[in-house]
């Protein structure tokens, strides 16, 4: 009973073997028209352009802010505007505490006052300095005009011969020696009265400069009450009542909304695709907007990278400050490429095989992608334009190489 069996199986399953061979062997000569009953979607192969784009977020914000410092370092000493209030040039937006500018100008004050007395001294010294220096050179004067008389009356004696030479001779000497004198003295005096008229001079360049920086401390005390530089709108205000500031930080920022700019993000792993000069489509409402791509910011936050977008028309009258917006940033863009319509498979990789339909008999063929766009594909190799393709044949990588399309399998 147990060799029937065994006998009975192996024929079982040489016959099941051959059967299997049979099928194999059918399904290998089976007439091409006989391989689908399916419908399909013919699409033809054209030339166009092909747009790959990214997705991204924005905000609108002022392309032109003003950034308001303080002039002084002081205290905040009142805040009147709050961020997001809207102002009109002049409006007082903060107010800082002159105490300590006006005891700035009290001493400058003084220090001035010192400087005039300073300078009224120096001017009355030089005035008795003057008179002192021009006694000196008159008395110098006086004995020259005494001795050239004396000489003159010894030169007579000498004529007379009551006198001797050698005493004439001598008081010529005494002539000479007074005049050399004066000239000396003449210099001096000379070289002293620059001196004093070059410390006049110091004394009022010092004045003069102290002036100046007086008046613009006595000007400051207007500039603590910060005021709108124009209207507009308040961005930003950085700092609160009752707070330290130095001079020339920030207070607050403004925009005087006459242009705007978007501040975009997406996911960092899209980072690769955003690029400084890629083009950016802004949507508002029914309308896009052209931009593109300016600064991106290096720091990553909450994985998210940021951006400016420039805009082609910044003063659109449909930016409003704080909108929201979506943005396309156009990552890839040929003009006019062989393209074929985008399918969800097509995404999987840039080799493909397609069916091409010759005289509805649709032949393999393979075909190498380019730029996978969002509506469009880039072909590269593998078909030309007026081609029809044959969409909707299963996996035709593992199909057969060609068969016949009937006429009513087209749609």
């Amino acid at each position: 009973m147990g060799k029937n069996t065994r006998l009975i199986f192996i024929i079982a399953a040489v016959s099941g073997l051959f059967i299997l061979l049979a099928i194999l062997l059918l399904q290998k000569n089976k007439p091409a028209g006989e391989v689908s009953n399916e419908s399909f979607t013919v699409e033809e192969v054209s030339m166009g352009p092909v747009i790959s784009s990214l997705q991204a977020s924005g905000i609108i914000e002022s392309d032109d802010e003003i950034i308001i410092r303080s002039p002084e370092r002081s205290i905040i000493k009142k805040v009147y505007k709050n961020a997001g209030s809207l102002v009109k040039k002049g409006d007082l937006l903060i107010e800082l505490d002159e105490k300590s500018v006006q005891k700035e100008i009290e001493r400058m004050q003084n220090q001035l006052d010192i400087k005039h007395n300073s300078l009224e001294k120096s001017r009355l010294n030089a005035q008795n300095t003057r008179l002192s220096l021009d006694r000196n050179e008159e008395v110098k004067k006086l004995r020259i005009l005494t001795l050239k008389s004396n000489l003159r009356e010894q030169e007579k004696m000498l004529e007379a011969g009551t006198i001797a030479e050698e005493r004439v001779n001598r008081t010529r000497q005494e002539v000479e020696a007074a005049e050399t004198d004066l000239q000396s003295q003449i210099e001096k005096n000379a070289i002293r009265i620059q001196q004093m008229e070059a410390d006049e001079r110091g004394l009022l360049l010092q004045i003069n400069s102290q002036e100046k920086n007086l008046k613009e401390k006595q000007a400051m005390l207007s500039k603590l009450r910060v005021t709108a530089p124009a209207e507009g709108v308040i961005l930003a205000i950085n700092n609160s009542e009752g707070q330290r500031i130095e001079e020339d930080a920030m207070l607050l920022r403004m925009s005087d909304m006459s242009s705007f700019k978007v501040v975009g993000w997406v996911n960092e792993k899209y980072a690769s695709r955003v690029q400084t000069g890629n083009r950016v489509l802004v949507n508002l409402e029914n309308e896009k907007l052209e931009g593109v791509v300016g600064e991106i910011t290096p720091i990553i936050e909450d994985q998210m990278i940021h951006f400016n977008v420039h805009l082609a028309d910044k003063k659109h009258q449909g930016l409003e400050i704080n909108q929201s917006v979506s943005l396309e940033i156009i990552s890839r863009n040929h003009d006019n490429v062989l393209r074929i319509k985008k399918f969800p498979e097509f995404e999987y990789s840039n080799r493909q095989y397609l069916y091409v339909l010759h005289d509805r008999e649709a032949v393999k063929t393979e075909v190498i992608f380019g730029t996978i766009g969002n509506e469009w594909c880039e072909i590269v190799s593998g078909l030309s334009e007026g081609d029809q393709i044959l969409i909707g044949t299963g996996d035709a990588e593992s199909g057969p190489a060609r068969f016949h399309v009937k006429k009513s399998q087209l749609n």
